[in-house]
Formats: structure tokens, sequence, C-alpha cells
């Protein structure tokens, strides 16, 4: 029994998967043709149309999203791995959710080397919190009660480190 609902939920993914990658195709085509038609009537005939910045911005919007999701299900992103490798199912899900919001929001917004890592450069955007976040998600809220320093662009906001 637990057999076919593996079989079948794996053929319904890959069947949304390749409704994804066509969805995804169709969506770069249209952002490549609308930026491309905005180009040429601008510089050629100094009158682009004015659907083509709103219809190649939903094009982006689209592709990325679903590409971001296409390239998860696939493992194709290096910032993705296996979380918490010796801790608990639950512990893993909460290392990719808090990796997921730091290293993948930076790259989805191109700011790679500047954001969403620590490192010489960076623009120092962390948090040190009182606990375990992986253990207890909620030490992340309460308006950073939990947090001993916030530091966001490269600036203190809070510290009660010595």
């Amino acid at each position: 029994m637990t057999g076919k609902i593996q079989t079948t939920v794996l053929r319904i993914s890959g069947a949304i998967d390749v409704v994804a990658s066509i969805i995804t195709s169709f969506a770069i085509i249209v952002l490549v043709a609308a930026v491309l038609l905005q180009v040429v009537a601008r510089y050629i005939f100094q009158q682009p149309p004015p659907y083509t910045e709103e219809l190649a911005r939903y094009a982006m919007i689209w592709a990325g999203l679903i590409g971001a999701s296409m390239a998860f299900k696939r493992r194709f992103d290096p910032a993705l791995m296996n979380g918490v490798k010796n801790g608990p199912p639950w512990m893993q899900v909460a290392a990719e959710i808090i990796r997921s919001a730091t290293t993948i929001g930076a790259k989805l917004c191109r700011l790679e080397g500047e954001a969403g890592e620590i490192s010489k450069g960076a623009s120092a955007d962390m948090i040190i919190v009182d606990g375990d976040p992986l253990s207890d998600i909620s030490l992340l809220g309460d308006d950073g009660a939990h947090m001993a320093l916030i530091m966001a662009r490269g600036r203190l906001h809070k510290s009660t480190l010595v």
C-alpha cells in the first residue's frame, strides 16, 4: 500500500515538474521577446509599447519563482545541503528553512557575496540567538527578545554582548 502511494506521489511530482518546465520555458521566451520588442521599439522607433515593461516583469517573476522551485526539487542549487545530517527530520526541515531564508534569498536578489553569508565584503546582516533556533524556531520572534546581537547592513542595532 505504501509503495503504491509513493509511486503515485512520484508520478504526480514528475508531471508537475514537466508542466513547470513548460511554463518556465514559455515565461523565459515571453521575457526575451518583450525585452527585445521594447529595445527595438525604443531605440529604432522612439516609442516602446507601454505594456512591454510590465509583461517582461511578470514573465521574469514567474520564470524565477517556478525555476527556483524546479532547482529546489532537482537539488541543482549548490547552496542547498542535506541539512543537519545527524538530527531528526524536523531539525533538518528547520535548518533548510533558515538556510533558504538567507542564501537562496540572496541568490534570487542577485546579492551573492554581499548578503546571505558571513564573509569578507558581505554587508554583515546577522543575528546571534540565545538558544538553538533549529530546535525552537520561536526564538527568532518576539521582536528580537532572544537575540543577543542584531546587525543589518553592517550597522549594529542591538547588542547585549560584552
